[in-house]
């Protein structure tokens, strides 16, 4: 069945076409199948093939979005090495900050702004592959709430304000910040836990976020870590009503954010919305093999990361934490 087709060919199309010429199909089977002229198919092999080499649709993909910016009538030019040198490090998690603040080659004059501006001119002209490489997507914020939320559900529950100041700015080791991802129609959970100053995640799946199985989750993930926690902020979930046992167990003072304050556990969300980049909202997390999970925990610790001085998480908890042995 023909595809719906926009003004230029995009990645999976490319993709397409180069299954379909290892499979030995025809250029103008190709273009039945895709929906496309006979005659695009035949430019484009000719534009982005690669002579002596065949079709390699990443090259291909690249070049041609690299031929479109370099006819645009702005007055900076964008080269292949410009798209080259992006594209190998954002496939590899470097945010746009990072892969601008630590390029080795001066020529390439590479800039976070100007980095971000090539992904929205990619979007502007229906191609929106390299926003999927994004570590975060934008996302409407939502507006006040009114109520409390699941706060009354949560026995001898200690607010945020009675919280030591000292903790907000960030200058002492030891204090986390504590969530859950929810599955869809309540399928399982994984329950996080980020060390304010270090940025450091810790993760845990859950089969059911009842408040005793999270309390479990959270002993059991934590207890290698047992010597680095003197704090835990939550949010107002029920599931974190058994907060005294895990307050006991960890030997750590535990406090709540107020309702519908996410920026009072803000380092836990952003992190959060990292992790929904491997388990995407709407699916189910009952089956999530820890594993994976604990491959995926170790791949946004060793994220570059700006606020860190572009250092990486894991190594600055490891910092921190030989410091306070000292």
């Amino acid at each position: 069945m023909a595809e719906a087709t926009n003004r230029h060919l995009t990645l999976v199309q490319r993709c397409k076409i180069e299954a379909y010429l290892s499979s030995g199909c025809s250029q103008r089977g190709i273009a039945n199948r895709l929906g496309v002229s006979p005659s695009t198919i035949s430019r484009e092999l000719k534009r982005n093939g690669i002579p002596e080499v065949g079709y390699e649709a990443q090259l291909a993909h690249r070049t041609a979005v690299a031929r479109r910016r370099l006819a645009s009538a702005r007055p900076r030019k964008v080269t292949p090495r410009h798209l080259n040198y992006i594209h190998e490090r954002m496939i590899h998690d470097w945010s746009p900050d990072v892969i601008a603040h630590k390029t080795a080659d001066p020529s390439l004059k590479l800039s976070t702004p100007w980095i971000y501006e090539l992904i929205d001119r990619d979007v502007q002209a229906g191609d929106d592959d390299w926003t999927t490489m994004l570590l975060r997507k934008y996302r409407k914020r939502r507006g006040p709430q009114k109520g409390g939320g699941a706060a009354h559900l949560i026995p001898d529950r200690v607010d945020i304000d009675q919280r030591p100041a000292d903790i907000e700015t960030r200058e002492t080791f030891g204090h986390w910040e504590g969530d859950t991802i929810i599955g869809t129609e309540h399928r399982g959970a994984i329950v996080t836990l980020v060390e304010r100053p270090t940025r450091l995640i810790k993760c845990r799946s859950v089969q059911r976020y009842t408040k005793r199985a999270v309390a479990n989750a959270i002993e059991v993930m934590m207890q290698p870590y047992a010597d680095t926690v003197k704090t835990i902020t939550f949010d107002n979930g029920g599931e974190f009503a058994d907060h005294g046992h895990i307050a006991k167990q960890l030997k750590c003072d535990i406090y709540f954010a107020k309702p519908y304050h996410a920026w009072q556990r803000g380092t836990n969300e952003n992190l959060n919305g990292e992790l929904r980049r491997y388990y995407p909202k709407h699916e189910p997390l009952d089956r999530v093999e820890r594993d994976e999970l604990a491959k995926v925990e170790d791949q946004i610790d060793r994220r570059y990361r700006k606020l860190l001085n572009y250092n990486n998480a894991a190594d600055r908890f490891a910092h921190e934490r030989t410091i306070q042995r000292e």
